[in-house]
């Protein structure tokens, strides 16, 4: 549980630094607090932040399993 918990607080971490909140009404979505990621930002680049954010605390991180 913990793990999760980790995982959670840095993608919101991240999402608080790097995201942009959507100005005005967007057709399709009905709520307000949504946030955008730069299209750069790819899910391997995330994970890649994430995997060096607990390195370099020293905390154990969880490895996901590779789906060829």
């Amino acid at each position: 549980m913990a793990d999760i918990q980790r995982i959670v607080t840095f993608l919101t971490n991240h999402a608080e630094e790097c995201a942009v909140s959507l100005p005005g009404r967007v057709p399709g979505f009905k709520r307000t607090d949504i946030k955008l990621l730069p299209s750069s930002d790819t899910k391997m680049s995330v994970w890649r932040k994430y995997v060096t954010a607990m390195a370099s605390t020293g905390i154990d991180f969880i490895l996901c399993k590779s789906y060829s």
